[in-house]
């Protein structure tokens, strides 16, 4: 595989685990009620580690080490196609690769 196809492939990956828990969390949160929207936060990558990805409602604190990706938020209840298809258009230029994959 080359280092290109690693890289796309790890991405994936995060976006993938990203939309899954979000999906997850705004299904719990709607179900209490809460709608709050969800805002996609990142941890950035260490040379050695890549970064995570999470979707974090409105009315949480980020967590800690976690930067804001982006102001927009993402609504409740929308196909899960659309979690994967918002989150994967916002990290193509966030520092979430490490150096050595």
């Amino acid at each position: 595989m080359t280092t290109l196809a690693k890289y796309e492939k790890t991405i994936l990956d995060m976006v993938n685990d990203c939309a899954n828990a979000g999906q997850s969390l705004s299904q719990g949160l709607a179900i209490m009620g809460n709608m709050d929207a969800l805002y996609l936060y990142y941890k950035p990558s260490t040379p050695t580690d890549n970064g995570v990805l999470q979707l974090v409602p409105d009315s949480a604190n980020a967590p800690d080490g976690f930067v804001l990706a982006t102001g927009e938020g993402l609504r409740c209840n929308v196909p899960y196609s659309n979690y994967f298809q918002w989150v994967k258009s916002r990290v193509g230029r966030l520092p979430i690769l490490a150096h050595n994959l």
